[in-house]
């Protein structure tokens, strides 16, 4: 069973926590590295002894 109260709380809470995250320059910082260590591993090629 879920409370309407429950998932408007979560809601707000979700809400701030990602306003949090994205005020920190450390996160920035880290979602660019992330990004371009996916870049990185897409152009390597896939399968069997690659």
């Amino acid at each position: 069973m879920r409370f309407v109260s429950d998932v408007e709380a979560g809601r707000t809470l979700g809400s701030a926590m990602v306003a949090r995250l994205h005020a920190d320059p450390a996160l920035a910082t880290d979602l660019a590295k992330a990004k371009r260590e996916i870049a990185a591993a897409k152009a390597k090629p896939q399968g069997c002894g690659a």
